[in-house]
């Protein structure tokens, strides 16, 4: 009996030594255009991760990356576009939010509408970091099911 409990044993050691990492999503709002201080977070943060072996994924409001771009801060940009870049809508929270802008449309007219309103801040945000945004993310509750059908005629794939 203790000879097939340890074989057991070993048969699940050599099995976990096996099984594929876990991945846990990282993922941090840099959405902040107005105030200079907080560009700072941001770059520390990334490279801590990178120091670390881990990547994370920064959504990033197009303002904010036109403002780091604004202000020069290729530091930033650079620490950034070594992660993930999410793309977190064009102006955030800024009214009209996506939702308001979706409301009465079709799904089809929708879609345009959207791409329409956010697809120059997806092209901004590529063009800035260098690099097709990995994702999308709704400011607050502000989404529509026609935003992720506009995102495909975007820069984002």
């Amino acid at each position: 009996m203790a000879r097939l409990i340890l074989l057991s044993l070993a048969a699940l050691s050599l099995l976990a030594a096996q099984a594929p990492p876990v991945q846990v999503p990282l993922w941090f709002d840099t959405e902040d255009p107005i105030e200079p201080a907080s560009d700072d977070a941001a770059p520390r943060l990334a490279s801590d991760l990178m120091a670390l072996g881990v990547r994370g994924a920064f959504k990033t409001v197009a303002e904010k990356a036109c403002a780091l771009e604004r202000r020069g801060r290729r530091d930033v940009i650079h620490a950034l576009s070594r992660h993930d870049i999410g793309y977190h809508t064009e102006n955030h929270g800024i009214p009209p939010t996506p939702a308001v802008c979706l409301n009465g449309l079709g799904f089809y007219e929708g879609a345009a509408e959207f791409n329409r309103r956010e697809g120059p801040g997806a092209a901004g945000a590529r063009r800035i970091f260098g690099i097709v945004p990995r994702c999308n993310w709704r400011p607050g509750s502000s989404w529509g099911p026609r935003a992720n059908l506009g995102l495909r005629h975007t820069s984002i794939s």
